[in-house]
């Protein structure tokens, strides 16, 4: 249990997105998973037109997002308008979701099977996080675990950790409630999980 407890640790940050750089997220990852130099760099490489990419869409589903508000704010606000806007916003949305899936999978290619298969452990760990969030509330566990950073041996740096759910935009475009997530996982017909 304390491993996979110990894998969360990559899922979660104590700090918000906005405070950390994301190249100091990614270090313990890249540690985790031990990337080598190689890969990371390709890394970088497969990455850099997604960052581009997701930045551009996200300002252009905000002006579309502000767009509508305005429209519905009016006092006859213009319904064809408004539902050609949720249209473009639908396919701004669809589009993310095809060049997430198309960079995640370039990605998970750069992996080794050791690698993979840490990944999959950081996967497990995810699915755990609404058990140990009511565990935590139920008080049979802490919000608060000593131990060694991420990385690190045990026994070299203990810190006290208060870890909450690291909060992860939607995808340009798409609600957080229809975003549909495949990174690869092996999935069934319905979205579960087809390894359980």
């Amino acid at each position: 249990m304390w491993r996979i407890v110990a894998l969360s640790f990559l899922l979660l940050s104590n700090l918000s997105d906005a405070q950390v750089p994301e190249r100091l997220r990614a270090r313990d990852a890249f540690r985790y998973l031990e990337l080598t130099a190689e890969q990371v760099k390709t890394l970088t490489t497969i990455r850099a037109p997604w960052v581009k990419y997701r930045a551009d869409a996200t300002q252009r589903a905000g002006s579309i997002e502000a767009a509508i508000k305005s429209e519905t704010r009016r006092v006859n606000p213009d319904r064809n308008a408004i539902g050609k806007q949720q249209i473009e916003l639908q396919n701004i949305c669809g589009q993310s979701q095809a060049r997430h899936l198309q960079v995640t999978t370039e990605l998970r290619a750069l992996l080794a099977s050791a690698q993979l298969a840490k990944l999959a452990a950081m996967e497990e760990a995810f699915t755990l996080m609404p058990v140990i969030e009511s565990a935590q509330s139920l008080e049979f566990m802490s919000s608060v675990l000593a131990g060694p950073p991420a990385g690190m041996p045990d026994g070299k740096l203990e810190v006290e950790f208060t870890y909450v759910r690291a909060t992860v935009a939607p995808l340009p475009g798409c609600r957080p409630a229809l975003q549909v997530i495949r990174s690869g996982a092996n999935l069934d017909e319905s979205g579960k999980s087809a390894s359980h």
